[in-house]
């Protein structure tokens, strides 16, 4: 058995300004025939099951334009990646808010009570929140949808594997705790920088 951890990250054009999120999901990648085989297996995946659901929760303003991923836990193998046909946009119609303005998901890891991980989805309505508040509509929208789209993943290949999202951290090396909650915030989140959570 050969538990590894795999980065995926999400890159957008939100309206006009790069944006990406970073997940990490960890499954038995011995049955591949290499890295690069078995991170194209979790683009795969995740394109067919999640971005579904990603999409309901973004405004039509943000192009989701490529998926990618890699082994993080292990040296060697390349990086996989996936460009999405043109016109991949979210669902929420309405003018934009603010620019580093959008919905915050929490991941928190089992047994852990001081790591979390962070998704700052990138734009949001004029019509989803109010005063800083998502409206109870939305709220709804994204608590529902975000637990669908961090769920784990049954891969193609390499003996269809189950790919665990995680929290990972680099200290100590390759710790990987497997996520117990996810949950949606009712205040709007502000990200200045990209919107790619450390």
């Amino acid at each position: 058995m050969s538990q590894h951890t795999y980065r995926l990250v999400i890159t957008y054009n939100n309206a006009g300004q790069f944006a990406q999120n970073v997940l990490h999901y960890q499954f038995d990648d011995a049955l591949f025939p290499d890295t690069q085989a078995a991170a194209l297996a979790l683009i795969n995946a995740w394109d067919a099951t999640a971005r579904p659901k990603l999409q309901l929760m973004i405004p039509t303003s943000v192009t989701i334009l490529s998926l990618k991923a890699r082994a993080v836990t292990q040296v060697g193998g390349f990086e996989a990646i996936k460009l999405l046909a043109a016109g991949i946009t979210g669902a929420r119609t309405g003018a934009m808010q603010a620019s580093g303005l959008g919905p915050l998901i929490k991941l928190l890891p089992l047994n852990s009570t001081t790591r979390t991980g962070k998704i700052f989805l990138p734009g949001i309505t004029i019509s989803d929140a109010t005063d800083g508040v998502l409206t109870t509509a939305f709220s709804t929208i994204l608590e529902t949808n975000a637990g669908l789209m961090l769920q784990n993943l049954i891969l193609t290949g390499g003996g269809g594997p189950t790919a665990t999202i995680v929290v990972f951290g680099n200290q100590p090396a390759g710790a990987a705790l497997p996520v117990q909650h996810i949950i949606a915030s009712n205040n709007i989140a502000t990200q200045r920088n990209r919107q790619r959570p450390v």
